[in-house]
């Protein structure tokens, strides 16, 4: 163990659609000899299978964070972003995802910067009710791509 009690390791693990093959891992990854050193993040890509549930099941999905940091120049509309506001997480953003994240209402904006993004993060940490706030308001938060298939739409019949 390292310091205050946390694990030496965290083991992060994507997964797309993965319903016939995460549970075996997720069952070796929590053999003692692993769950002692290591924490294991299992980060579902919008699977459409039973993978989300079964890494619910085991217990290392976001459900176990509590602050969620994305820093990026440039992405668009993030996945990740939504799967955070859906499980609830407090979130620290770049603003560049100004679309996705509405200041102090549902989550943090800072530019991208090492000392902005820390500045957030530990906002967040020495604030617990602040992020439980931005934490429940992400969550009520509705994931919907209509407004972008219309504007697709409107692209593509030549529409602006």
């Amino acid at each position: 163990m390292g310091e205050k009690g946390q694990k030496d390791l965290l083991v992060i693990m994507p997964a797309y659609n993965e319903e016939k093959n995460i549970e075996p891992v997720l069952e070796k990854l929590e053999q003692p000899e692993i769950a002692e050193i290591a924490d294991v993040l299992v980060m579902n890509d919008a699977s459409s299978d039973s993978t989300n549930w079964i890494v619910k099941k085991h217990g290392h999905y976001f459900a176990q964070t509590d602050i969620y940091v994305h820093a990026t120049g440039f992405e668009g509309k993030s996945i990740a972003i939504q799967e955070a506001q859906v499980l609830g997480c407090a979130i620290v953003a770049s603003e560049i995802n100004w679309e996705q994240i509405n200041q102090d209402v549902d989550g943090l904006l800072c530019v991208l910067d090492a000392k902005a993004i820390m500045e957030a993060v530990l906002d967040l940490i020495e604030n617990p009710d602040k992020r439980k706030r931005l934490g429940e308001a992400a969550l009520q938060k509705t994931v919907s791509f209509t407004e972008d298939i219309q504007l697709l739409d409107q692209l593509l019949d030549g529409e602006q």
